[in-house]
């Protein structure tokens, strides 16, 4: 893949291309045109369904939902429930930390986790919300790309569908989809401190004030793209963390696509998925640096 030169070069390029011919490119042939890396810095993506609340899904419910996956995800954990976050492209993004609520009669359910033996793949539930992830888990294993990922994401979404209507749940009225890439790029193997934020992200020119030779002591950048065809937005952030494995000091690069398919079927849910996920894909190797692919290992 030639890199054409600018932070948005990529997507400028991909968001050039009708949306449908774009959709054909990733279903038909997903590995054409298309940049890998031997040793990726993610160590997790999200595929994330988020419908109006099913009033019915009550406490027994998530029960009998892990009754039917349990062969493949025999552990779970409890967590509190996610806010409701549209992504509403008639509106002026709203501002980091915004929040809505859906209303419940009575405390909102709780969020349960189901993972895999190795905890490398996760789903997530609750009454409003159907996710996916892949994580590292506790075996280490190469990273399994997009074509991998996505049967299973689509038998266990339509898993759930079946769940749901079998056990007269309610209608699942597709509001949303995401989909999000969690990056971390390693201190001191990758980088050093803030000032070499331009060796790492094209969009950063530089942090040394000339005047003073002050050197940046901590970032936090973000950035939103309007995806094309009325499809939603990108959200890219880059902030540093606490990696809680194993306490290192990471940059978090996070991208997230968030936006409404054409319709809430099935067919129009992968459609936006393949979509989202191309321009995701494509905008992480244009908002890395050249220095960055070389230590990733690029493949074109």
């Amino acid at each position: 893949m030639d890199r054409i030169g600018g932070a948005t070069s990529v997507l400028r390029k991909a968001f050039g291309w009708p949306m449908a011919t774009w959709g054909r490119a990733m279903t038909d042939n997903p590995q054409s045109g298309h940049v890998r890396f031997e040793r990726p810095p993610v160590i997790e993506t999200v595929f994330g369904v988020q419908f109006q609340p099913l009033q019915k899904w009550q406490i027994p419910t998530f029960g009998l939902f892990w009754a039917t996956i349990r062969d493949r995800y025999p552990q779970y954990t409890v967590a509190p429930p996610l806010e409701t976050q549209i992504e509403d492209i008639s509106q002026p993004p709203r501002q980091m930390g915004g929040v809505a609520f859906n209303i419940f009669p009575g405390p909102p359910p709780p969020r349960c986790w189901f993972f895999n033996q190795s905890e490398s793949q996760l789903i997530q539930v609750q009454p409003d919300r159907f996710i996916f992830n892949w994580k590292r888990g506790l075996v280490e294993a190469p990273y399994p790309h997009y074509e991998s990922i996505r049967p299973i994401l689509q038998k266990e979404w339509e898993h759930y569908c079946s769940f749901v209507a079998s056990n007269a749940l309610g209608k699942i009225d597709v509001r949303q989809c995401e989909v999000s890439y969690i990056n971390h790029i390693e201190k001191g193997v990758e980088w050093k401190d803030f000032s070499e934020l331009d060796s790492i992200l094209t969009v950063w020119s530089g942090g040394v004030l000339n005047r003073t030779s002050l050197k940046p002591e901590d970032i936090n950048i973000g950035i939103r793209y309007r995806l094309p065809e009325r499809m939603g937005r990108l959200h890219v952030l880059c902030e540093p963390a606490i990696r809680t494995t194993d306490y290192k000091e990471v940059l978090q690069l996070t991208l997230t696509a968030r936006g409404v398919p054409e319709s809430p079927d099935s067919k129009n849910v992968f459609e936006w998925f393949d979509i989202a996920q191309g321009l995701v894909r494509e905008a992480f190797v244009d908002l890395t640096t050249e220095k960055m692919h070389e230590i990733w290992g690029i493949r074109n």
